[in-house]
């Protein structure tokens, strides 16, 4: 799978850079990650582009998701 080492990809989620025992625990529990190749196939629900960014008028009624980029002027 990827052409990477399958004992690689069987490491414990916690050895992971960044992730350590807490929050190897918590994808564990919530998530059921439990090794390297575990979160390589942890696809997400639903993806929203990001990528876009909307001027007001370009707002409809039937998007679910916009980026709108502003200035605030003031602030009360």
């Amino acid at each position: 799978m990827f052409g990477l080492d399958s004992k690689l990809l069987q490491s414990p989620i916690e050895y992971l850079k960044g992730v350590g025992p807490a929050r190897g625990e918590t994808l564990k529990k919530e998530k059921g990650i439990f090794s390297f190749s575990d979160l390589l196939m942890d696809f997400p629900f639903r993806y929203v582009d990001k990528s876009k960014i909307h001027t007001i008028g370009m707002i409809r009624s039937t998007d679910d998701h916009i980026q709108v980029k502003g200035k605030l002027l003031s602030f009360r």
